[in-house]
């Protein structure tokens, strides 16, 4: 949740209906333990339990249930879940996010 400043009322929000908010990454305040912002993981390599690169991620999308890790690799798209089942680390360090996901799937 946010609130912009100068903006006090339903009826001032109501006219920012579809406008673009930004805000600088640098504003962010740290995430928490086992948390991660999106933007964070966006450029990030994606390699299995095999030692395969699956690709980068390009998007971390939301179903509604879940987040999915949206991973490009010349032509390919993968969808994985960030889900615990199936992401075994995000290491923002090494810019690297370590999946049980094959390559075939």
């Amino acid at each position: 949740m946010a609130k912009l400043q100068g903006c006090d009322t339903p009826e001032q929000a109501e006219r920012l209906r579809g406008a673009a908010v930004g805000v600088s990454r640098a504003e962010f305040p740290p995430a928490g333990d086992g948390e991660v912002y999106w933007v964070d993981l966006i450029g990030a390599r994606v390699i299995n339990r095999n030692g395969i690169d699956l690709g980068t991620v390009s998007d971390v999308i939301s179903n509604g249930v879940q987040e999915l890790l949206e991973v490009r690799q010349d032509d390919r798209v993968r969808l994985v879940p960030m889900v615990g089942r199936h992401v075994d680390e995000v290491d923002l360090a090494a810019r690297t996010v370590r999946v049980d996901w094959e390559a075939d799937w």
